[in-house]
This record gives structure tokens, sequence and C-alpha cells, in this order.
């Protein structure tokens, strides 16, 4: 009885095993790349388009030392971008290698993201209580003012929606997005200044 368990077991294992290492489809390698962006992993993003370097510009931003708070209001501004980027499949397409899918990506105009930032700075270093501050808390209340302006951006903007045609094809096991403008515009709220590297 112990050995029949054993192989049971063993069989279950090979069977799940086989499972999870079944070749993924084109739905999935959207779901991956979008998931990718939403929690700021531009390099497995890049992978997926088949351009590594592809969100080189937004890496940069997030890593600049040009100062602290120069540094505060990148990663914000990134990371708002991105990580409110949603989408929804309408409809999707496979012959062979390539595959088209019609897809709806909702996502902020950057922008309009940039212009609220802006206004909303020169609200607060309007106001009495950043006056009645020394230099050196200025400095600490506007670092941490950026934070709260990017939780309660979204009060101030809507997201754009945009219906574009995503293509695939296929390269060996896996399936790869074909990066084009209409796609990173979309990502990008339909703003013309894309955070993306072409090559």
């Amino acid at each position: 009885m112990k050995i029949k368990a054993i192989i049971a077991s063993c069989m279950l294992i090979i069977v799940l095993s086989c499972s999870s290492c079944s070749a993924q489809g084109p739905e999935d390698a959207v779901e991956a790349y979008f998931e990718a962006l939403q929690t700021l992993d531009f390099s497995q993003a890049g992978s997926i388009i088949g351009n590594e370097s592809a969100y080189h510009d937004a890496i940069a931003m997030m890593e600049s030392s040009e100062s602290y708070l120069q540094s505060v209001m990148n990663n914000a501004f990134v990371s708002f971008v991105y990580s409110n980027v949603t989408y929804e499949i309408l409809n999707s397409e496979t012959d062979g290698d390539t595959c088209e899918i019609e897809i709806i990506i909702s996502a902020y105009n950057i922008n309009e993201v940039l212009d609220a930032q802006t206004e909303q700075i020169a609200l607060y270093t309007a106001s009495q209580e950043y006056a009645e501050l020394s230099a050196g808390d200025r400095y600490i209340a506007l670092c941490e003012q950026i934070e709260t302006i990017y939780e309660d951006m979204d009060k101030h903007l809507d997201p754009v929606r945009t219906q574009i045609t995503m293509y695939l094809s296929k390269q060996g096991n896996d399936w790869k997005i074909i990066p084009y403008n209409d796609l990173f515009a979309a990502i990008s709220g339909g703003a013309s200044n894309m955070i993306y590297t072409a090559q």
C-alpha cells in the first residue's frame, strides 16, 4: 500500500509539473507585460517586447541623483503613471505564430500628471502653512507633500481609455509583444512624449 501511495504521489507531481511547464499563450504574455509595468519591473516588461532597454528613461528617472527632492518627484511620478495602467482584452485572434489582440488600455496622461503636480506644488508653496516654516523645514515638508500630492492625484485626474490592437509573435516557446508607438502612447494616456526609449 505504501508503494502504491508513493507511486500515486509521484504521478501527481509529474502531472502538476507538466501543467506548470506548458507553453504560455499570447494573452498570458499580455498579462505578464502589464503586471511588470504595474510593479515597475521594467527589465521584465522590456524582455516581453524584445527590448530590455526599452524603459531606460523610466529607470533613469527613478535612479536620478540630482537632489533628494528631484528623486522623490521622479519616483512618485513614474510609480503613479505605471502602477495605474490597466487593460481589458476585447478579442484575441491567433494565426500560427502570430496573434492580434484588441485591447482597451486605461492610463493617466503623463502631461496632465505633470501639470497637476506643478499646480499642487504651487498651491502648497503659496500657503500660509509653508510660509511659516524655516528654510530647512520647508525642504522636508515639500518632499513629504510630493508624496501626498501623488496619493491624491487620482482625485484630480481621470484615466484615458484607448482602444488599440496589440501584435504578438511567437519566438521559440515565448510570445513576444511587438512594440510600436500606438501601444506606448496608450500607456502614456495619449501623451506624445512617451517614457520609452525607441531602438
